[in-house]
């Protein structure tokens, strides 16, 4: 818990009871764990019960668009390579 609050990274959570609750982030206040969940026009916290947690997964990596993104600058960039070394830019 302690560190998927010091790393403010999506979280999931499992309980004992196998219950899945998806935050936005965790927080530590006050002594106390909060997951904050996206509400529109505000963050809500809401506490969590550390005994109650059997895992927390922490995501990683970028999200689906950023790939599509990178993808997209790669080619931009290949292919003004390719049109600035062979002069050919039509067959790109």
């Amino acid at each position: 818990m302690q560190q998927a609050a010091q790393e403010e990274k999506a979280v999931k959570i499992i309980t004992v009871d196998d219950d899945t609750y998806k935050n936005k982030y965790i927080v530590y206040e006050n002594r106390q764990f909060y997951g904050v969940k996206d509400n529109p026009g505000e963050d809500v916290k809401f506490p969590i019960l550390v005994e109650e947690v059997e895992e927390v997964l922490i995501k990683k990596g970028l999200p689906w668009w950023a790939w599509g993104l990178i993808a997209i600058g790669a080619y931009i960039i290949v292919a003004s390579i390719y049109c600035l070394s062979t002069g050919d830019c039509y067959g790109v």
